[in-house]
C-alpha cells in the first residue's frame, strides 16, 4: 500500500489509533499542534486527542452512563429510599455489594413484608444486571440499549449534540470534515481528555505510506516491528492499517480547540458527595 497524501496539519485525522479509553477499538486521532510548528518543523512531536465513532461512543460511553442511570434510578431507587429512612450511608451501602445489602435489609425488624418483598426485588434485579454488564457483548449492549435503556440512550445522545459535556467530548460530524456531505448526525465523538503524543518521525512515515501491517510483516524483522507499533497503533492482522485520512474544517477545528482549551485549563475542586449533598439540601433552613 502506498499513499501520497497531503501534507498533515492541525485537524487533520490519522485513523488506526489506540486509546488507553477504549480498548480493542480502532481510534482516530485529531492533531492540535498549532499549524505554525509544524509548517515550521519546531515540534519534536506531534500531540493528538484521540477520538471514535459515534457509533462505538453510544456502545461505551453512553452505554455506561444510562446504564448506571438506569441502575440507581430505577433499581436502586427502594434501596435508596430505605437507606435513608433508615439512617445509613447510601453510597458506603452500595460498596458492600448485593448480598451483603440483603443482609442488612433482612435486619430490619420495621420493615413490613410488601416493602421487604419490593427490596428484595431490586437487590436481585441489582444481582442480574451487574452480572449482565460484566460480560457484555456489543450485541446485547445494542439489545439493551434499544430496550430498556433507549429513553436513556435517546436523552444522553440529545447531550452529546447539544454540546452538554463540555470537558469531556467533542461531536464532530461528516459535515465537519473537508469533502465530505452535509450530514450532521453521525461523525466521530472527540476525548477531550485524551492526548497522544507521536514522534515526528512517525508521523512523517504515517503522512508518506501509512503503516499496513501485510507490507510491514513481510520486511526482515517485520514481527518485532509490528510488535512494537501494535502498543500504540491497532495493528494486529492482516488487513490492519495506520492512515491519515482526511482534515477537520475549519471553523469546526476551531470548535474544537476552543472546547479542548477549556477542559484543559479546568481547575478541579473538591465536591459533596450525592449523599451528602442531598443531606444538605434537604436540611438547609432559611433563617
Amino acid at each position: 500500500m502506498v499513499i501520497e497524501m497531503e501534507k498533515y496539519t492541525q485537524g487533520s485525522i490519522l485513523y488506526g489509533l489506540r486509546s488507553q479509553y477504549y480498548d480493542g477499538i480502532k481510534c482516530y486521532g485529531v492533531i492540535i499542534t498549532a499549524r505554525c510548528e509544524i509548517a515550521q518543523n519546531k515540534s519534536k512531536v506531534i500531540h493528538l486527542l484521540s477520538a471514535i465513532s459515534l457509533h462505538d461512543w453510544v456502545c461505551t460511553e453512553l452505554f455506561s452512563r444510562a446504564f448506571n442511570d438506569y441502575l440507581h434510578n430505577d433499581i436502586l431507587g427502594p434501596i435508596n429510599q430505605w437507606a435513608r429512612e433508615s439512617g445509613l450511608d447510601f453510597d458506603t451501602l452500595l460498596a458492600f455489594g448485593p448480598e451483603k445489602v440483603l443482609i442488612n435489609i433482612k435486619a430490619d425488624e420495621k420493615l413490613k413484608k410488601r416493602n421487604f418483598d419490593k427490596l428484595e426485588q431490586s437487590v436481585h434485579k441489582w444481582k442480574a444486571w451487574s452480572e449482565l454488564t460484566e460480560h457484555c457483548s456489543i450485541k446485547d449492549r445494542i439489545k439493551l440499549l434499544n430496550g430498556d435503556l433507549s429513553k436513556r440512550k435517546s436523552a444522553i445522545l440529545k447531550d452529546l449534540l447539544c454540546e452538554r459535556f463540555p470537558n469531556e467530548f467533542c461531536f464532530l460530524p461528516h459535515k465537519a470534515k473537508i469533502g465530505q456531505n452535509e450530514i450532521m448526525t453521525d461523525g466521530i465523538v472527540v476525548n477531550l481528555k485524551d492526548i497522544i503524543q507521536i514522534s515526528l518521525e512517525e508521523i512523517e512515515t504515517i503522512a508518506k505510506n501509512g503503516f499496513d501491517y501485510a507490507e510491514i510483516s513481510k520486511q526482515e524483522n517485520g514481527n518485532l516491528e509490528l510488535q512494537r507499533l501494535n502498543s500504540k497503533y491497532f495493528l494486529e492482522c492482516s488487513s490492519d492499517f495506520v492512515i491519515f485520512d482526511g482534515r477537520i474544517a475549519s471553523p469546526w477545528i476551531e470548535h474544537l480547540l476552543q472546547n479542548f482549551s477549556s477542559a484543559f485549563a479546568r481547575i478541579g475542586i473538591d465536591t459533596l458527595s450525592n449523599t451528602e449533598l442531598s443531606a444538605f439540601c434537604d436540611s438547609y433552613q432559611v433563617d
